[in-house]
């Protein structure tokens, strides 16, 4: 693992995580 990926995956953006749930929401209805 990179020191790079560390940080983006501790610290995942949660407004695209809100749109990701969102329109698969969408979808899956």
């Amino acid at each position: 693992m990179t020191k790079e990926e560390d940080p983006k995956a501790e610290k995942p953006p949660r407004l695209s995580v809100e749109i990701l749930d969102k329109l698969t929401a969408l979808m899956i209805t």
